[in-house]
């Protein structure tokens, strides 16, 4: 499943940044079929767009109580377009096509993480040859690769695994000691190195 969302870090953007945002923004909202009613209203920005850039224009003199007006409207700024981040998310509902719509920046597409399964049926037969031992298991969706491993009888919590990694779901084991027994098991790992592990199974070889 692809999530995106709205970049709206607008506390980071400067004063000239914030402007030329806030008119891209409001350009973009009025008229568009998709937010036909964003709160505040288009009128209500529009009046806002206007005593932003009179502020900016008079805390050039470097007054100190004019550059304070000035940044107490930036913040009503950023105010509304958080407002306006919140509401174009919940309408667009993960569509990124409507969101851009909107004039925001979006994130890039990404994937949610899929609960990878436990791999199921590992079953181990001799090999054609003296001493291979072929593992397989059904595929497992959302899996990157799998890992077949195996460890030598008897079985504890401290044995030590012999890795195959994999992108098949069989592997063949070779140079296998006859009449050994070898325990198996399959990892199977997803993104995020998310990892899920088999039942393990015993096998003794030929």
């Amino acid at each position: 499943m692809s999530v995106c969302r709205i970049l709206n870090s607008f506390e980071r953007y400067s004063d000239s940044e914030l402007t030329v945002a806030f008119e891209r923004i409001k350009t973009a909202m009025k008229g568009n079929p998709y937010f036909l009613t964003p709160t505040p209203t288009i009128e209500e920005a529009e009046g806002l767009k206007v005593e932003f850039d009179g502020s900016l224009t008079a805390a050039q003199s470097g007054d100190r109580l004019k550059i304070a007006i000035k940044n107490e409207v930036r913040g009503k700024v950023i105010g509304l377009l958080h407002r306006w981040a919140r509401y174009v998310e919940m309408i667009a509902n993960g569509n990124r096509a409507i969101m851009l719509s909107s004039g925001f920046e979006v994130s890039k597409e990404r994937t949610t993480s899929v609960q990878l399964e436990q791999p199921q049926n590992l079953t181990v037969i001799d090999g054609k040859n003296p001493g291979e031992l072929i593992a397989y298991c059904d595929g497992v969706a959302g899996a990157k690769s799998l890992i077949f491993q195996y460890t030598t009888d008897p079985l504890s919590e401290s044995s030590v695994w012999n890795n195959e990694p994999t992108t098949k779901s069989e592997v063949t084991f070779r140079n296998m000691k006859s009449g050994q027994k070898y325990w198996f098991r399959v990892v199977a790992v997803g993104s995020n190195d998310q990892r899920t592990v088999s039942i393990v199974v015993s096998r003794i070889v030929q």
